[in-house]
């Protein structure tokens, strides 16, 4: 195929590209090589099927039913033809962008990869270049909302069940509002500055979902649908780059006329609908006027006619007759909803006043045997208006339907995700800080204990907006962004070297991530960034360890696996480590930001130091670990894993019930029944000594009972035996006792009996409760979720530092004009918990929230769960804002 210059395309994009490419390889010459991709995911799709992918739309065409007309609708997603760009133009930029992303993926610098980004933001990390940033990511979703319109006509067109309908209107208004506005944001192509930073940030962008999202499953269908959809949604987005507001109403115009075919087809629909209705009520009123006395006669005639048509007759009156002669002109087999069971001489037998669901209701009473449609339908000849009928439904369209799904979704992954980049790029839509004032930031760190772990995500975004998840698929698609967003830092950090930053107050990023091996285990590291470019370079891998960003990966993986049929369990999750990890990207204006005595952010949240179980530092106050050494944390943590590991072997081996925890206690069973057993033999045995010595002696002991020691001894061993049954649970039976365990009915119980302190215990019970049947009560169980009066009691209040070491993480919002404390519930198992919280939200029955926390001076300093609304919180239910992490974590909650 000849190869020929894009009239249209950005060049400037491919200049760059090729200098920063040419750069590249010189830069790989003279630094060491760096470490393989961190997942071992082989590319398995070729150029070759990717390019087949990218013109399957030739070889699937859908023809209409009306051959008179000759219509010919080709399947085709992203077309750029319609903009102005040929097809021999439209593919070579395809081919290029499908060299771009292959290449993204293979080179594993991530510095490399992205190095054309590196020339088209050189400035620093400013409210300027924020603002420029905001603009260009509003432009790219405008376009990017011009593609949802464009390719959801197309799948409404010809694949109505693949259409997102949702998107579409969403989109559609989104461009008819903006295509009203007065003032226009002015094009980007007016500037040749703003259309490499434009094209830069969209490479920057497809590239980081290709790597993530071809890593994220290993299948050659999977690679070849998500590079072929990235490059087909890359090309189209530069060429609308051109002229955005011409684009608009272009689309806009084809969408037009696509919606009043719609229209014109439902008002055909419902022409032919009235025009039944008016056929059966004018024959209704004939029947009723005229032919009631003839069905009347037909009916009791009792004409046995081979040929004729049995009606019996019934109370529902009606005109048979009529029937009968406009029946001779419909031939049986050319009649609409034809059920008629018909005998071999030709006869039909209907009933008459049968329950057919449309007698009685002034139809003529009648019903028909073996029919499942109404019965007047038969009343008219439509045969004149079957043509038009057969178009206005599009019944001929010849359609593969794995095509459309496999196409759909790779489609509907590729438009969401980058939809999610830019929308948090563009700006912050819910706080009122500036647009360099905010601390993104990822944290995956492993709550419950060690017999019962639970990793768990959490995310802050620009506008410091929580979400999280402990679902393991997802917390493991997220690894790849972490391991791209701290490959950047390091090679950044290696890059500047000592070189004095440029900037005084420049953003920082500070990152750590820890997996299984040790060799592999790092400090915190913390890097000044010198640009703006290197702020992107974080920022949207951080984008890519989002909760939702992951749902969207997960989702589409799982409805193509159901599509291609593929083995689940051998493709059951993506190749990452089991990890613990964090990344933050804060801004000089956010770090100047003071916080209230018991706010934090996320990134200052004891959630991010080393290990990830500082929250268990039980034995320590919040104030005493921020002032704590390296080694003194070091030895917390260690001291924390060691009491985990003990709670873990003895837990192993407990016995619950809904009301009670059996424990085995052999060794506190034969300790008591070894001492009273000394005791008792002891006792015995002195006094027959005794009574021995005094016989062989000459010593008179006058008025002495020998066996009187053997009483006293046996009266301790009882004693001891009572206090030993009683001083750790209230009721030990006899058969328990001698069975060597102990019915524990109290969290206080528990602790006497197994030696763990109450928080230790309560972390335990509140992680591992969705595997158990154990139910509780008061005073102090209401963040459980199965309570009764009759249940298990929890009788210690537990700390907060215990409920986020169980994944119940405490954010503080404002109701009004008074705060309040919300929870992110991510414990194991946990299904009707809040998974995230916006700025604007409400409180429902199954949050854990606190409506007044405790302030400084008041009489009670616990945190006090609320049951349920008061009554007047039911009138202003709502937060309006989030202040930040409740990061006060010695108070005692109940």
């Amino acid at each position: 195929m000849v190869k020929i210059k894009p009239r249209a395309y950005p060049t400037y994009s491919s200049s760059w590209g090729k200098e920063s490419h040419a750069s590249s390889q010189k830069t790989q010459a003279e630094k060491p090589a760096k470490p393989s991709y961190p997942l071992s995911v082989d590319l398995k799709t070729s150029k070759d099927a990717i390019f087949e992918l990218l013109h399957a739309h030739t070889e699937k065409k859908a023809y209409t039913k009306d051959k008179k007309m000759g219509s010919v609708t080709v399947l085709k997603l992203d077309d750029i033809t319609a903009y102005d760009i040929s097809e021999d133009e439209e593919t070579q930029l395809w081919e290029i962008e499908v060299d771009r992303l292959i290449q993204a993926f293979k080179d594993t610098e991530t510095a490399t990869t992205l190095s054309a980004g590196m020339v088209a933001f050189p400035e620093q990390t400013t409210k300027g270049a924020f603002d420029e940033l905001s603009a260009l990511a509003d432009q790219l979703l405008i376009n990017l909302h011009i593609c949802r319109v464009d390719n959801g006509s197309v799948m409404y067109d010809l694949s109505q069940q693949n259409h997102n309908a949702v998107e579409y209107t969403n989109s559609f208004k989104i461009l008819r509002d903006r295509q009203k506005e007065e003032d226009k944001p002015t094009p980007i192509s007016n500037s040749n500055s703003s259309q490499a930073k434009y094209c830069a940030l969209l490479d920057m962008a497809t590239a980081i979902c290709c790597r993530t999202a071809v890593a994220a499953f290993e299948d050659k269908d999977w690679q070849g649908q998500i590079i072929s959809s990235l490059a087909k949604y890359s090309a189209k987005l530069k060429v609308l780059a051109m002229d955005s507001n011409k684009f608009i109403q272009r689309s806009m115009g084809m969408a037009g006329r696509s919606e009043q075919y719609k229209a014109m087809l439902k008002g055909v629909g419902d022409t032919l609908k009235h025009m039944r209705d008016d056929q059966t009520a004018a024959w209704n009123f004939q029947a009723e006027k005229e032919g009631k006395k003839r069905f009347a006669e037909d009916a009791g005639s009792g004409a046995d006619d081979d040929d004729g048509i049995h009606i019996g007759g019934g109370g529902g009156g009606g005109g048979g007759a009529p029937f009968m002669a406009f029946s001779q002109h419909i031939p049986f087999s050319g009649r609409p909803g034809d059920g008629i069971n018909m005998r071999s001489s030709g006869r039909m037998r209907m009933g008459m006043g049968m329950d057919m669901g449309m007698g009685n209701r002034g139809m003529g009473g009648m019903g028909v045997m073996g029919r499942t449609g109404p019965w007047n339908r038969f009343f008219y000849n439509d045969s004149g208006l079957k043509e038009l009928e057969a178009f206005t439904k599009q019944s001929g369209v010849d359609e593969d339907t794995g095509y459309f799904v496999r196409m759909n979704i790779a489609n509907n992954w590729t438009s969401s995700a980058l939809m999610h980049i830019l929308q948090e790029l563009k700006t912050n839509f819910v706080r009122d800080l500036p647009s360099d004032c905010f601390d993104i930031c990822s944290v995956v760190y492993e709550a419950g204990t060690v017999a019962c772990t639970v990793p768990v995500l959490i995310h802050q975004d620009r506008g410091a907006e929580l979400s999280g998840t402990n679902n393991m698929n997802l917390i493991q698609y997220s690894y790849i962004g972490f391991w791209l967003a701290s490959q950047a830092a390091m090679a950044f950090d290696e890059a500047h070297g000592t070189k004095p930053t440029p900037y005084s107050s420049s953003s920082t990023v500070t990152f750590e991530l820890q997996s299984d091996e040790p060799e592999k285990m790092r400090n915190p590291v913390e890097v000044r960034l010198h640009s703006f470019s290197e702020a992107l370079h974080i920022l949207i891998p951080l984008l890519c360890t989002t909760p939702h960003f992951t749902e969207i990966l997960k989702t589409s993986i799982t409805e193509l696996r159901g599509v291609l049929c593929i083995d689940v369990e051998e493709h059951l999750l993506p190749k990452a480590p089991r990890f613990t990890g964090f990344v933050s990207l804060k801004t000089p204006k956010y770090k100047s930001m003071n916080t209230g005595f018991d706010l934090q952010s996320l990134t200052g949240s004891v959630l991010v130091e080393k290990n990830r179980h500082a929250a268990l530092a039980l034995s320590y106050t919040t104030q005493v670990w921020d002032q704590a050494s390296a080694s003194q944390r070091e030895y917390q943590v260690q001291d924390i894993k060691a009491r985990q590991t003990q709670l873990a072997k003895k837990a192993s081996d407990w016995e619950f019930e809904e009301t009670a925890i059996r424990v085995n206690c052999g060794r506190y069973v034969y300790t008591v029944l070894g001492v009273c057993t000394v005791f008792a033999v002891g006792g015995l045995m002195l006094g027959i000594f005794l009574g021995t010595f005094v016989q062989d002696s000459s010593i008179a002991l006058q008025g002495v009972d020998p066996f009187g020691f053997t009483s006293y001894a046996w009266i301790i061993a009882a004693f001891i035996m009572l206090v030993a049954k009683s001083v750790r649970v209230v009721e030990w039976p006899w058969r328990d006792f001698l069975l060597r365990r102990v019915t524990c009915r109290t969290l206080s119980e528990l602790r006497a009996v197994t030696g763990i302190g109450e928080q230790d215990l309560l972390t335990y019970l509140i992680t591992t409760e969705y595997e158990n049947v154990l139910v509780t009560k008061g005073p102090f169980n209401s963040i459980f979720t199965r309570r009764d009066a009759q249940g298990f009691s929890i009788d210690c209040k537990p700390e907060m530092r215990t409920l986020l070491a169980s994944g119940i993480i405490f954010v503080k919002v404002l109701v009004g004009k008074e705060p309040a404390l919300v929870c992110l519930d991510l414990r194991a198992g946990s299904t009707k918990g809040r998974s995230s919280i916006r700025h604007s939200g409400s409180m429902s029955s199954d949050d854990i929230f606190c409506r007044y926390p405790p302030n400084k001076g008041d009489r009670v300093q616990d945190v006090v769960l609320n049951q349920r609304q008061r009554h007047w919180d039911y009138m202003r239910p709502n937060w309006n804002r989030i202040l930040g992490i409740y990061h006060d974590w010695d108070r005692k909650v109940r």
